[in-house]
């Protein structure tokens, strides 16, 4: 067998044609019995969750947003819904969920280091995969933003995930607590 990723419909195919041994077989036939049942499950839950957000105004209007999914869209509409206004603006909310800057510094002279990780981790992880997600896309279509294609310049790669993260929870916080619907370069209009 190559080293790499099978699917279960190989796995299968080769059971089914006798390319592996009968004691081995049987335990494959198992776990491929299990692989299909979670996936069964799987699929339930993600349609269960986009009958939910197909309920939930805010929801929608968070799916909207590039690299903000399914799950994403529900987990932010469920703390911004009733807890936007208590943040003063899109940075507070940023901070509170890890993806600003640590600050810290002596003399005046104030440095930011890494982000702060604190609060729950759950919004922040699936933010930051958000937002690699757009770079790669972007990145293979050849259409980044002007924004971003000069922070990809002059920072590392990781630096400019947490950035359009951290600008990803600032817009999500702006859509809750306005009430209003994404518009690409809204910022850029409004200057």
């Amino acid at each position: 067998m190559a080293k790499g990723r099978i699917t279960a419909a190989q796995l299968e195919a080769w059971v089914a044609a006798g390319r592996v041994p009968q004691l081995l077989a049987a335990s494959l036939s198992e776990q491929i019995e299990r692989i299909a049942r979670l996936k069964r499950e799987e699929h339930q839950v993600k349609r269960a969750i986009e009958r939910h957000n197909e309920s939930d105004a805010l929801a929608m209007r968070l799916l909207e947003v590039p690299g903000i999914g399914p799950l994403g869209a529900s987990a932010l509409s469920a703390e911004l819904d009733a807890g936007a206004k208590s943040f003063a603006n899109g940075r507070q909310y940023a901070a509170c969920k890890g993806i600003a800057p640590r600050l810290s510094g002596t003399g005046g002279k104030v440095r930011p280091s890494a982000i702060s990780k604190r609060c729950d981790p759950y919004v922040r992880t699936l933010l930051i995969h958000g937002a690699r997600s757009v770079i790669t896309h972007q990145r293979r279509a050849k259409r980044l933003s002007p924004w971003l294609r000069a922070l990809l310049e002059r920072r590392p790669l990781n630096v400019a995930v947490v950035a359009l993260a951290n600008k990803m929870a600032r817009i999500a916080w702006a859509l809750a607590a306005h009430g209003r619907s994404y518009q690409q370069n809204y910022g850029a209009q409004a200057a």
